[in-house]
């Protein structure tokens, strides 16, 4: 059975993000920013768990990565997190740059979580646990490496395990290992008229692409 959720809540939504495996539990942002959680079997919307959103992603149904704007600090951009029935957010990384893409995606391996982001061209990458509930200490989670990308890299990924990260800038790309702490980095060969397409994850560590 589907169901619109535009208008069953009278909500015009941004994106919308599963929240559960049962298809009624959603995450969505609304035009004005503002990210809500979904319950459509019973007709309901949250608060406001998030201001000033731009995009996000889900996590293992319970953990939200977001990229937006410093309520506090207009003329910062932000990247954050926000775990589901927490009463705050926390921003882990700000910057100045208005035009610099900024990325945050986060995983789970074996007993820690990790979080990457990319400011630009810059990508760090932070190991531990994610900050407690009500604290605005973020210090639970340290830099494990930090790297320069060649070139500005719109598109990031963890593989299906948690154990690499991958960065990818048009036909170049980097992936960072967790486990071994190793970096690689390389250029995909295309003829001259072929254009890069966006790398996916075969296995934990094999990609694939059509470029055409």
């Amino acid at each position: 059975r589907s169901v619109n959720a535009t208008q069953l809540l009278n909500v015009d939504f941004k994106s919308v993000q599963f929240a559960a495996t049962n298809g009624s539990a959603l995450f969505g942002l609304t035009l004005d920013g503002v990210l809500r959680k979904l319950d459509l079997s019973a007709g309901t919307i949250s608060r406001g768990l998030v201001t000033h959103v731009d995009s996000f992603s889900v996590y293992d149904e319970t953990v939200i990565s977001y990229v937006g704007t410093n309520p506090t600090e207009p003329e910062q951009r932000v990247a954050g997190i926000y775990r589901d029935g927490e009463e705050k957010s926390h921003i882990l990384h700000a910057t100045t740059g208005q035009d610099t893409p900024l990325l945050i995606k986060t995983t789970r391996y074996f007993s820690n979580d990790y979080v990457a982001i990319i400011d630009g061209q810059e990508v760090s990458v932070l190991k531990g646990s994610y900050p407690a509930a009500n604290s605005d200490d973020n210090t639970s989670l340290v830099e494990l490496a930090h790297f320069t990308l060649p070139a500005v890299a719109p598109s990031m990924s963890f593989s299906p395990g948690g154990d690499y990260v991958l960065a990818q800038a048009g036909a170049s790309f980097a992936s960072y290992e967790l486990e071994h702490k190793r970096l690689a980095q390389s250029t995909q060969t295309l003829a001259a008229d072929q254009t890069a397409q966006p790398l996916r994850w075969l296995s934990e560590a094999q990609l694939w692409s059509d470029s055409a």
